[in-house]
């Protein structure tokens, strides 16, 4: 039967007659459960030490955010109104007022500003989201407040702060590529907590947060069930069970047929969803706005400009989009949305074997050396191994590396290079977050300042020109090694309505029939 056991959790849950915070039973047919599946699980429930999508999508139903994104641009959750001062330096942010945590209390800025000093805390040195606290002033590249210097977070009023940011820039541009790292947690529930201890703390388990979903349980690594939160500040979401289904990614077609989920991440490959459209009341939709972009990290401390751009040019990206892909989406030179008016339609990229050699040559590039290149599922695992026999034609030895944490190894120089995919945006500079250090080890400033710059101009043609001309310095230098843009298509039950893509999801809006 279609959701059996969803449906039993859902009346073990309700008991017939859900009551609402006001103490008023639900009406008969309110009461709905989606089942979505994903291929990892989300590890933990603390919003600042987080190191995956799996991650971020369930974090986020239980913890507030200031922003969502959209295929239309930015929308405002927590935040009722964001301005600007100092020519975009200072966000003057005012949060919605009836805000309140999952307990009845109500959120204020004094939550906020605890929540973002004490991540910032130099004594809490273990959460992997520390490093994006760096964007505000007083702190150091680590994220953590340097002593001595002002701190970049300013109480207003009750519900009113200024974030104080190191390099001017505008909301959209900011939160295009930080809306995940900036959540709100209970000052009243964890001030207590001594911050050494934060991290492994047990409310982290069972977590209290402001957010659409409230925890309910979980059954670890395999299951989680959250529940509508009735005092949401954008309404209450109309699903009232959510439940994410931990499955291996090769069972998602076939739980799909049998109606054991109603959706799933991460995304079916194109033509496996295209098969499901329409049978067993399945539909499949392409997402516009938005693909799937596919990198190598390649770290710029080792590897300078020319051997990066060298061994760029070693690589069949078209096999890989076709052999990997089916050919359902487009290779890539660029981070950009092929769509966008941003995209530079001036970069082909043509693969050139003796053009590297002779590059590499040049450069003394040592033949003699391993390098060793991450790949955390089957899909990366098998880009990495067209790699490695594209590296091999010139000479060159790829190890390709499996497990996990391997971005943190690629952050920490243990290993040279991933296999890396992130969710394209309108936005032309949502890449902003990741041209400081991070996987690629980029300790030149220029990519990050040069997408900061496009942030703060306001004449349209000039801003597009500005992204042609990164765009072709990025091709060049190759800082990231762009591999190809993927189509994504949603898969999921003909009576499930408006569920989109993790990142651009409003949860809120989701509906059942």
């Amino acid at each position: 039967m279609k959701r059996l056991a969803a449906l039993l959790m859902c009346v073990m849950l309700t008991m017939a007659a859900v009551m609402t915070a006001g103490g008023e039973a639900l009406a008969e047919g309110e009461s709905k459960t989606l089942v979505y599946g994903m291929d990892k699980s989300w590890n933990r429930l603390m919003p600042y030490d987080l190191s995956g999508m799996n991650m971020i999508m369930v974090s986020d139903k239980i913890f507030d955010k200031l922003t969502y994104l959209s295929e239309n641009g930015l929308g405002l959750r927590a935040a009722e109104s964001i301005d600007v001062e100092d020519g975009g330096k200072t966000f003057v942010i005012k949060i919605r007022e009836n805000a309140m945590w999952h307990d009845g209390v109500p959120v204020t800025i004094d939550d906020w500003i605890w929540t973002l000093e004490t991540m910032s805390d130099p004594v809490i040195n273990d959460i992997a989201g520390k490093v994006y606290l760096n964007v505000f002033e007083g702190t150091d590249n680590a994220g953590i407040r340097v002593e001595g210097e002002t701190f970049g977070v300013e109480k207003v009023d009750e519900y009113t702060m200024k974030w104080h940011l190191k390099t001017a820039t505008s909301p959209e541009a900011f939160f295009f590529s930080y809306n995940n790292r900036f959540s709100v947690l209970p000052k009243h529930l964890l001030e207590n907590i001594p911050v050494a201890e934060l991290n492994g703390a047990s409310f982290w388990t069972n977590p209290v947060g402001s957010g659409p979903y409230k925890f309910v349980s979980e059954i670890s690594g395999q299951e989680i069930t959250l529940e509508s939160f009735a005092d949401y500040e954008l309404g209450e979401p109309q699903i009232h069970t959510l439940i994410y289904k931990v499955m291996d990614k090769s069972s998602f077609a076939n739980a799909l047929l049998a109606g054991e989920i109603d959706t799933c991440y991460s995304n079916l490959t194109a033509d496996e969803a295209l098969a499901l459209d329409g049978q067993n009341g399945l539909r499949a939709e392409q997402v516009t706005g938005n693909t799937i972009a596919y990198y190598f990290t390649i770290n710029n401390e080792k590897f300078n400009a020319n051997v990066r751009y060298a061994l760029s040019l070693l690589l069949d990206k078209d096999i890989i989009l076709q052999s990997i892909f089916g050919g359902k989406g487009v290779v890539a030179e660029s981070w950009v949305l092929p769509t966008s008016a941003y995209y530079n339609t001036n970069l082909t990229f043509q693969r050139n074997v003796e053009e590297a050699k002779r590059i590499l040559d040049e450069e003394n590039f040592d033949y003699s050396q391993v390098i060793t290149i991450g790949a955390s599922n089957s899909r990366r695992q098998n880009i990495a191994l067209i790699a490695q026999a594209c590296f091999a034609e010139a000479g060159i030895t790829l190890d390709v590396i499996q497990g996990e944490n391997l971005f943190a190894a690629a952050t920490n120089g243990e290993i040279d290079m991933t296999v890396m995919s992130w969710t394209s945006s309108a936005s032309p500079t949502y890449w902003l977050a990741y041209q400081k250090g991070s996987y690629s080890r980029i300790q030149d400033s220029k990519y990050y300042d040069a997408l900061t710059a496009v942030n703060v101009e306001s004449d349209p043609e000039k801003k597009v020109q500005m992204m042609y001309d990164i765009q072709e310095v990025y091709a060049r230098e190759c800082p990231y090694i762009p591999l190809c843009q993927e189509y994504i298509y949603m898969v999921m039950a003909d009576e499930v309505h408006g569920v989109s893509i993790p990142n651009v999801d409003q949860c809120w809006t989701w509906t059942m029939d």
